[in-house]
């Protein structure tokens, strides 16, 4: 369930009897980690919104084109 990395590192804490320092390590790294990955996935939802933002205003400009300059 839990990453070979941080099994590691948990029995080597275990052995060295540090737990508690390198469980406070583990806790700042991976709320480091999620916070990039949070950074990441808000850029690329940004990205995608405003791309949708912008078809539907494209798809405007052509339904209103059409409509206006197809039926002539």
């Amino acid at each position: 369930m839990f990453p070979q990395d941080f099994l590691d590192i948990v029995a080597n804490a275990e052995e060295g009897g540090r737990v508690p320092e390198v469980m406070q390590h583990q806790a700042e790294f991976y709320a480091e980690e999620a916070s990039r990955r949070m950074t990441t996935l808000a850029k690329v939802a940004g990205f995608l919104v405003w791309l949708f933002v912008a078809v539907i205003l494209i798809w405007c400009i052509f339904r209103i084109y059409a409509q206006t300059y197809g039926r002539r």
